[in-house]
């Protein structure tokens, strides 16, 4: 099995205090096997964590937090520069046209950056049901939506501090060596979010 945190960002976003190393660090604390980082716009950040994940005892997965004109898409296993402020079926045409699979941010969390009932009209593989978020209905709304979509249900914590790290993680029955494995199992919905237990592991500097 494979624990991994798919919705983190760091200072390459501007909103975010988290950098690449306290990323890394932090999840390794936090007992994750592996993280995505989600920057938004930008997978720069994702491929230099990626780069270096080798010194740690940790995987980094590619991933971006597209901003599209109805709200906010993940996008996983496409390392290139993807279109923005597009309306929402084109990002994600984009991202299927290059191998990767596509999930709905926090789809109901707010009106500005989520995607809301159009998730409904979209091509999804999966959609965010569980993120720390201090309104649990909205985690609820966003499963139901899953369900009904019959698509991934993906957990990621969209942590922009590293207190958040691993808050809500999502577990895959099987191990994710790689971006590939992680595309696949999204596809075959073969995951679901939990909220771990805090069980850190030791590492030596």
């Amino acid at each position: 099995m494979s624990l991994i945190d798919m919705h983190i960002h760091t200072t390459f976003s501007s909103c975010s205090k988290i950098s690449i190393y306290e990323a890394l660090v932090t999840a390794i604390d936090r007992g994750l096997t592996g993280i995505a980082i989600t920057d938004h716009d930008t997978t720069e950040g994702a491929l230099k964590a990626n780069q270096i994940q080798s010194k740690y005892e940790i995987q980094v997965f590619i991933g971006c937090e597209v901003t599209s004109l109805e709200g906010h898409i993940l996008a996983y296993g496409v390392s290139e520069r993807l279109p923005i402020k597009l309306h929402a079926e084109d990002v994600i045409d984009r991202i299927h046209s290059l191998g990767g699979v596509v999930v709905a941010a926090h789809p109901f969390r707010n009106a500005e950056s989520s995607l809301n009932n159009k998730i409904f009209e979209l091509d999804l593989d999966g959609v965010e049901v569980f993120s720390h978020v201090p309104k649990r209905s909205v985690n609820r709304e966003a499963r139901s939506a899953a369900i009904e979509l019959g698509v991934a249900q993906i957990g990621g914590s969209d942590a922009h501090e590293s207190r958040y790290i691993g808050r809500v993680a999502t577990l895959f029955k099987d191990e994710i060596p790689g971006e590939d494995s992680l595309i696949e199992a999204i596809r075959k919905k073969a995951c679901k979010p939990v909220v771990p237990r805090k069980s850190p592991r030791h590492r030596s500097r």
